[in-house]
């Protein structure tokens, strides 16, 4: 039963190495909708049912390495004329609870850093697509996802930080 075990995760590491490695060239070629696509599917192993909090951590660590390559290449697109909203809005569509919102917290902490005018419009959005996950585990992983990306945008410096962080915990 063990032996089954180890095959599953191993099946679900190289998913999740062969998505990122389709993130990063989609990256590299600046198509950043394909790119959020592989994300999500990256995302997606999130979704899974095994919520031991040793093996959830596990993999949320392994998939966090692959999503900050996405979170860095949003920052360095500032440069390039394209449209957060489009993306903001798409992956509010996609299907899996899960990863859409970790997808959405990425695009909508890009927003934000580059416009702190957005954060009262997209904050209620992000705390929205938290709540919409049902398991304590992956919702505590999430929730601690979001206050750790919207402290990096910076704007927290800008409104009352214990009160946010209170409405997003909760």
């Amino acid at each position: 039963m063990t032996e089954n075990i180890s095959t599953t995760h191993e099946e679900i590491e190289n998913r999740i190495e062969e998505n990122s490695n389709k993130m990063i060239s989609e990256l590299d070629k600046n198509n950043y909708e394909k790119a959020l696509d592989f994300a999500y599917e990256i995302l997606v192993e999130l979704s899974t049912d095994d919520t031991f909090v040793e093996t959830y951590d596990c993999l949320y660590c392994l998939i966090q390495d692959k999503i900050f390559i996405l979170e860095h290449a949003l920052k360095m697109s500032q440069k390039e004329d394209f449209n957060l909203s489009f993306f903001y809005d798409s992956v509010q569509m996609k299907y899996s609870a899960v990863a859409r919102s970790y997808l959405t917290i990425i695009v909508g902490c890009e927003i934000i850093s580059r416009d702190i005018t957005m954060f009262k419009d997209i904050s209620g959005d992000l705390s929205y697509s938290c709540n919409a996950v049902q398991s304590p585990i992956k919702g505590l992983y999430i929730r601690r996802f979001l206050v750790k990306s919207v402290l990096a945008t910076g704007v927290m410096n800008e409104i009352n930080l214990h009160s946010q962080i209170a409405a997003f915990l909760t």
